[in-house]
């Protein structure tokens, strides 16, 4: 037998309210009898108009969604012919096993007479998609002595406010890290902020803005600020390796950092959301590497170049490293090696690098690609498909733009003499 209680326990989800949505009339300026009955208002205007200026509370719990802040008001009204004396509210989130005090310490109020009622507000963070119920408790004392009390269940599923897909690329030494956000809410949303929080061994550069007069940064969507349902937009950033990373430890740091977006309703609700930690995957790197660090992007034929080049061993144990140029090869791209077929680098520690110069003789023009180098690793030869790849032009053409140089300047100006 359920025991009837004097108070009654009503909770009110606090949310922001929306504007109030209106059929649209069209009307005919002949039929004046209809339009006296629309209180004067512009039929044109009513034709055209869909939101109105009146806003609507939620008439239900309403959505609720990650990242935002669950906000109640208990109400407890005493419906009885008696008054009642310490009154106390407590209220709990239960979430699967757990449960979370939502007040501090539990409201008490000395009576609460007939027709009166007393209020107490709770906030929660949403910061997971499991299902939650609300547990109030009421407990007062009886005008007879008797301590009572009740307690209802309140049980309310968690929405997803957005579509969050990460991605990212590795290009040369740098990282681009790029998300794209689609609005799943039913109304449209403003991304207050979005941002990329990097591992601290990388910089982060956000490509979402560009450079207008003064220097001074603007955003790519400072036109189109908000975005409706189901549209997506695309963020940008690009990470580099800080001054005390080194290329090698570069290639082995998979985590690179988490996205922190805050986003406002239209009615101004704020909402948060941040990532796990985005990692990418890692490509086991070979034993030796070798990697141009600086090279001409023009030659000339018949002219002796160089390249810087650094050779990094990646494995556990000491190398001894041979580079190799192959003559077959150095024929087909039109690079060959000045002066020297084969290189000892001698032993090169684990983890260790070691720079070297190599100068090249460019024999024809053209787009040309080096591809006759020859790593040896203890008599295991590994072949670098491309080390390089420049313009070679003829020393006919460097003179042309000496000459062109030399106009611009004004000393090879002719002049006319009658």
């Amino acid at each position: 037998m359920n025991e009837t209680h004097p108070l009654v326990l009503r909770v009110m989800h606090l949310s922001r309210p929306n504007l109030a949505t209106v059929n649209p009339s069209s009307v005919e300026h002949n039929f004046t009898s209809v339009v006296d009955t629309l209180d004067g208002e512009d039929p044109e205007f009513l034709s055209n108009c869909v939101l109105s200026d009146c806003l609507v509370l939620p008439s239900s719990m309403g959505e609720i969604y990650l990242g935002e802040k669950f906000s109640c008001l208990l109400n407890v009204s005493n419906e009885g012919k008696d008054k009642v004396s310490n009154v106390a509210i407590k209220a709990e989130m239960q979430l699967g096993s757990q449960k979370e005090n939502l007040l501090h310490e539990a409201q008490i109020f000395d009576a609460v007479g007939p027709s009166d009622s007393v209020q107490a507000a709770i906030d929660h963070e949403i910061q997971s998609m499991a299902s939650r119920i609300l547990v109030c408790s009421v407990y007062y004392t009886t005008p007879f002595g008797d301590r009572r009390s009740f307690r209802k269940f309140f049980q309310f599923k968690v929405s997803e406010p957005l579509e969050v897909r990460p991605s990212q690329y590795t290009v040369n030494n740098s990282v681009i890290v790029q998300v794209q956000l689609t609005n799943l809410m039913k109304g449209a949303v403003h991304f207050q902020l979005v941002q990329f929080i990097p591992h601290p061994k990388f910089v982060c550069t956000d490509l979402n803005f560009r450079l207008y007069e003064n220097n001074k940064k603007r955003s790519l969507f400072l036109d189109h600020p908000s975005i409706a349902p189901k549209d997506a937009r695309l963020f940008m950033f690009k990470l580099t390796p800080s001054a005390d990373l080194s290329p090698a430890s570069f290639r082995r740091l998979s985590e690179l950092g988490r996205f922190d977006i805050v986003w406002r309703s239209a009615m101004g609700a704020v909402g948060r959301l941040q990532t796990n930690t985005i990692e990418r995957k890692l490509s086991t790197p070979p034993s030796l590497e070798l990697r141009v660090v600086d090279c001409p992007h023009v030659v000339y034929v018949g002219e002796i170049f160089s390249v810087k080049c650094e050779l990094h061993n990646n494995a556990a144990t000491p190398i001894d490293t041979l580079l190799y140029f192959d003559p077959k090869k150095s024929a087909s791209c039109g690079i060959f090696p000045n002066e020297f077929i084969k290189i000892s680098m001698g032993k090169i520690e684990s983890c260790a690098s070691q720079t070297v110069d190599l100068k090249f003789v460019a024999t024809r023009c053209g787009h040309l690609q080096c591809q006759c180098v020859h790593l040896v690793d203890v008599n295991k030869p590994t072949h670098i498909p491309q080390l390089f790849d420049i313009l070679a032009q003829t020393p006919q053409k460097r003179n042309e733009e000496d000459v062109g140089m030399n106009d611009r300047d004004g000393s090879g100006i002719a002049s006319d003499t009658k």
